[in-house]
């Protein structure tokens, strides 16, 4: 049994790892389904089953109540999920170049997109499996009978009721497993001429070589199902833009002392919240295996055309829908996840006054209203379709009409503003909080029941405080201690405070990902080789992440705040010394990025790997964690400037974007001016700042808006495009007859609507503002 295909590497060429055990995938997928949160996977119905199945080998299960590994990576139970599902993607599938994980999608993917039959679309996905897990063994295809690891499975997933057995346990009569046995050339032959083959006669060399050819052209019809189907498809893109300003602007100012981390920490949950829903509303709709890419804010799925309006809506109305209460609006069941949360949360909003009902409990009305004002307060999202495997053959715009065509046939990111609300919150104002009222804020939050909960925070802003108090809560019991400690990580049981902080974000991933094998690449092979290449990243980066914690950061040491994609902060907490005791070493933090850098390497493909650059800011005298948290985020910068400086000179191939179609030549990414520090800690081929003296590398201030061009749109990009291509050519510089740096620029964007609140409503002010 051969290893599937590698998808960094040139087309033919194999993974280099160890061949998985098949009783191993097979005990794995039986155990995810075992251990299933909440209701028994056998009490299940029919297509619910099998999207467990599927969502168990696709690397998506529930981990926890409404938790998918994505939404809680750093849980031991996420990584081992991702794993399993990367052992599948190991192995060959049903054609040449591609994984058993992807036949196994591709196939469920078929069933959605084309409406077939559940009972024969489930039993094909169970035999494929069991027949590559076979291979692996060394058991015979032909024996008719299951083997343990197989009835293990089916009995957890189907029960051993005889109207399950006779239904849904896979037929393995007639040596149906065999069919299986054999990995399909790819692409398949042509149908051959048999009426002219046969004009030569039945003895001739013509006929017989044509009966050959339509006997393997038949074996690719009967799976074809196994492939990306080769329909009209649109793939569409979700995607939240300015991630990392939206943050800065919805954290508060203010000497917020222990509790800064929450707002950040909350922010960044709740966009894993929304990107949560819309994945769940896709795997229902199109299939878990239609997702192409995932991750850093983005998911990219493929549609079929005759869905495709009411798939874009169900994503677009599930950032309204995320919270609610309502399974039949909400399929992702973050309420259920997040029960004492947002109940905690709806009962502080209620009593500062900021429902619609005079009742005391909330009420639908109060619940409305608020997930309103949250749906507002999110940053640009968009949702955009292109033809599914278009990108590496567009042509490149020659004309601002092209420009011009190219921006009206996306749909911009939107930014909802309501207008005239929420004046006494301490972000919606942009005052900076006193530090009598800041070192309170668990009181006018709503989170300690003494003196009840104010509207000096909006339901937004109070709602990322809930989560991201909660989630601090839920991350601190990853990590129990260890019977054996060294003395420096003793606990006695006082305050901690936060000695370190940590910024880290993958280097030129947009280069890592992109394809550099386009020539004879069909393209259901290029969409699986990127689909691939997206989850395999995930897999070997969380669980790089995970090791290096664990081994670093028992009892809580080290603690995640942010875990969006590639961009990750981690801080290393310390217990608060007592008189005349020093301060514990914050360098634990440091030792376990030094440890990461170690692993997260990994030569992918001819000079191309893996690797990062790294801000570490260590706590000053009397400094506050968000200035901590900004200088870490500046040393990032310039470790990342340094890592470019660097690759340019040792690693160019790392610096260059491949040629996306005909006739380009691909793009190299603009080198930063080189950085007075020429050195930095290089850990294999990653590189960490760190050096807490070098307190002028403070991150550049970052609002919604700041250092953005705006320009009035309510009617359009026709009545904009004159003045947004003369601003890029006399205020930035850009070359007028540069067309493809001008769209690369306006691509940047986003809209914001705004909207005034009149007696809980609200009413469109038709203004439109664009924002580059």
């Amino acid at each position: 049994m051969k290893l599937a295909g590698d998808p960094w590497r040139e087309p033919g060429e194999d993974l280099d790892v160890d061949k998985p055990e098949g009783s191993e995938i097979l005990r794995g997928i039986t155990d995810i389904l075992a251990s299933w949160p909440m209701e028994n996977t056998g009490l299940l119905g029919d297509e619910d089953r099998h999207l467990r199945f599927i969502l168990a080998v696709s690397g998506y299960p529930e981990i926890d109540v409404a938790t998918r590994p994505f939404d809680w990576p750093l849980h031991e139970k996420s990584v081992e999920a991702l794993r399993i599902s990367r052992m599948i993607d190991d192995v060959e599938g049903m054609h040449q170049g591609t994984s058993l994980r992807s036949s196994i999608l591709n196939r469920d993917m078929c069933f959605r997109h084309d409406k077939q039959d559940l009972n024969v679309a489930h039993e094909e996905c169970l035999l494929a499996l069991f027949a590559r897990a076979r291979q692996l063994d060394g058991k015979p295809l032909d024996q008719g009978h299951y083997f343990e690891e197989e009835i293990a499975l089916l009995t957890v997933l189907h029960t051993q009721d005889n109207a399950r057995r006779s239904k849904w346990w896979p037929d393995l009569s007639d040596a149906r497993l065999q069919r299986f046995e054999q990995t399909l050339d790819f692409p398949p032959p042509e149908k051959p001429d048999m009426k002219g083959a046969l004009m030569h006669g039945k003895e001739s060399t013509q006929f017989r070589e044509a009966k050959q050819v339509e006997a393997e052209w038949k074996k690719h019809q009967e799976f074809e199902s196994f492939n990306i189907p080769e329909r009209e498809t649109t793939q569409v893109s979700f995607q939240f833009h300015h991630v990392q300003s939206w943050i800065d602007s919805v954290v508060p100012s203010g000497d917020f002392r222990g509790t800064i981390q929450r707002f950040v920490r909350g922010a960044s949950l709740l966009l894993e919240l929304v990107s949560s829903e819309a994945l769940q509303r896709i795997a229902r709709a199109v299939g878990i295996g239609s997702i192409i890419v995932d991750g850093g804010g983005r998911v990219s799925f493929l549609c079929p055309d005759e869905l495709l309006d009411e798939v874009i809506e169900s994503i677009e109305t599930s950032t309204s829908e995320f919270l609610s209460v309502d399974r039949q609006k909400s399929y992702s069941g973050n309420s259920i996840r997040l029960r004492t949360t947002l109940n905690n949360w709806a009962r502080a909003c209620l009593i500062a006054g900021q429902g619609v009902s005079e009742a005391d409990s909330p009420k639908s009305d109060d619940f409305e209203l608020w997930f309103r004002q949250v749906r507002a307060k999110l940053p640009p999202i968009s949702v955009r379709r292109t033809i599914a495997g278009d990108d590496t053959i567009d042509n490149e715009p020659d004309s601002i009409a092209d420009v011009l065509t190219s921006l009206e046939g996306t749909k911009p990111p939107i930014v909802d503003v309501l207008s005239g609300q929420d004046e006494r919150c301490c972000t919606c104002c942009d005052g900076e909080m006193a530090f009598d009222q800041a070192r309170r804020v668990d009181s006018w939050m709503g989170l300690d029941g003494k003196d009840g909960p104010t509207d000096m925070a909006c339901p937004f802003l109070r709602l990322i405080y809930f989560l991201g108090h909660d989630q601090r809560l839920k991350d601190s019991t990853l990590r129990i201690r260890g019977e054996e400690q060294e003395p420096t990580q003793r606990d006695h049981g006082r305050i901690r405070t936060v000695t370190s902080i940590a910024v880290l974000d993958g280097n030129s991933l947009g280069v890592v990902f992109a394809e550099r094998y386009l020539d004879g690449i069909a393209k259901s092979q290029r969409l699986d080789r990127t689909r691939r290449r997206s989850f395999r990243f995930n897999c070997h980066w969380w669980e790089s992440i995970q090791t290096s914690i664990n081994k670093y950061g028992s009892g809580d040491v080290i603690a995640a705040w942010v875990t969006a994609g590639d961009d990750v902060i981690l801080a290393q907490y310390s217990e608060t010394p007592t008189e005349g005791e020093e301060q514990e070493s914050p360098e634990l933090l440091y030792e376990m990025i030094v440890d990461l850098a170690g692993r997260i390497e990994v030569e992918l493909d001819n000079d191309i790997f893996l690797s990062f650059g790294a801000g570490i800011a260590t706590k000053e005298a009397g400094e506050r964690i968000s200035d901590q948290l900004s200088r870490a985020r500046g040393l990032e910068k310039v470790a990342k400037d340094i890592w470019k400086t660097r690759a340019s000179e040792e690693w160019e191939i790392m610096l260059e974007l491949p040629a996306r179609w005909e006739g380009d030549q691909g793009g190299k990414k603009t080198l930063p001016p080189r950085s007075e520090w020429e050195e930095g800690d290089w850990v294999a081929r990653s590189v960490i700042i760190s050096d807490p003296s070098r307190l002028s590398a403070t991150e550049p201030e970052e609002g919604d808006d700041v250092g953005a061009s705006t320009f009035p749109f309510d009617d359009g990009w026709g009545s904009v495009i004159d003045d947004a291509v003369g601003h890029a050519v006399e205020e930035l510089g850009i070359d007028g007859g540069d067309f493809r740096s001008i769209l690369s620029w306006l691509n940047r964007h986003h809209v914001r609507r705004y909207h005034a609140r009149a007696g809980g409503q609200e009413e469109d002010l038709e203004k439109t503002t664009l924002v580059v």
